[in-house]
């Protein structure tokens, strides 16, 4: 039985892994057209929201058991680290009542990481960002947590 739950929690973690990577390509293939699309209309933004890797929160379901769209709060610090390479957003709540994903520019990926790197909450990081939306990404000009 423990040989069946370790074999599980490997493939889980390679499976993680394999999609943070993919993420990755994703998110630089989105700046690249974002680079190229000039003439999309921008409006500039202030969200609030949780902060989230791009990795769990474009499947809806953290790696450590969290519902991404149902309860941003219970994300934790550990998975927002471990899952650092696919970017980050935030996670704002919809007219539904469920939360959905706004993702950062790179700059602004590396203004999140600072941020939950320097932050004492172990999950939940609600932040307010500021900045330019075009087509889902932000170009974040500021972000504190609240």
């Amino acid at each position: 039985m423990n040989m069946r739950i370790t074999i599980c929690l490997m493939i889980l973690i390679m499976l993680v892994s394999v999609s943070c990577k993919k993420e990755n390509v994703k998110q630089k293939n989105v700046n690249e057209e974002e680079s190229v699309m000039t003439h999309v209309a921008q409006e500039t933004v202030k969200l609030e929201g949780y902060v989230m890797d791009i990795a769990c929160g474009s499947i809806g379901k953290g790696m450590d058991g969290s519902e991404i769209t149902h309860s941003p709060q219970d994300h934790t610090k550990k998975c927002l680290l471990f899952c650092k390479e696919s970017g980050f957003g935030i996670m704002t709540k919809n007219d539904e009542g469920f939360y959905q994903l706004t993702r950062f520019d790179s700059e602004g990926s590396n203004l999140a990481l600072a941020l939950i790197e320097a932050s004492n909450k172990d999950k939940g990081i609600f932040i307010q960002v500021e900045g330019t939306l075009n087509n889902n990404l932000l170009t974040v000009t500021d972000i504190i947590e609240k």
